[in-house]
């Protein structure tokens, strides 16, 4: 063997030796970035909250909470109500106008002020309560806000939005 041939030799490996070391750097970027992929989709479902509506409607009173039954924070949007099936109002105006005719006050609507509901809590968003209105009205209210679709706007924090119906 001469000296050309040992070296055209030594070449060939060399060159087999960079078409191995690319192919398994490119696989290895390629797997780095999968994997950081699948881990940001994971930190993304790890946060997401859950939106659940309570209505509590007694003598006295009509209370609605909304909690977070998800694993991350709850970041409160808008509250509104559909109406008649097809329309849907802003919870406030629908409540001041609905209530003033029935002459009842709204004590507390949280709506529009991006209120933020930890995981396992929950927050009262509408406090309605019987005043001076006579008990006929004030139970014909509390069996219309009982009988409301209400639609929660919120998101989680990085700022994905939801809605919830109920």
């Amino acid at each position: 063997m001469t000296e050309v041939e040992i070296f055209k030799q030594s070449l060939d490996v060399s060159r087999i030796m960079m078409v191995i070391t690319i192919i398994v750097s490119i696989t290895t970027v390629i797997f780095s970035a999968l994997s950081m992929a699948f881990q940001r989709s994971h930190n993304k479902r790890s946060v997401k909250p859950f939106c659940t509506i309570i209505r509590v409607v007694e003598s006295s009173e009509i209370v609605i909470r909304i909690k977070n039954a998800g694993l991350g924070p709850l970041i409160l949007g808008n509250i509104k109500i559909l109406i008649d099936k097809d329309e849907v109002v802003e919870i406030e105006e629908y409540l001041k106008e609905y209530l003033h005719q029935k002459s009842i006050q709204i004590s507390k609507v949280k709506s529009n002020n991006h209120v933020v509901i930890s995981t396992n809590a929950d927050e009262k968003v509408i406090v309605i309560k019987n005043l001076k209105a006579k008990i006929g009205i004030f139970e014909e209210v509390s069996n219309k806000i009982a009988s409301c679709i209400f639609i929660v706007e919120y998101c989680d924090i990085y700022e994905k939005q939801y809605q919830t119906i109920d």
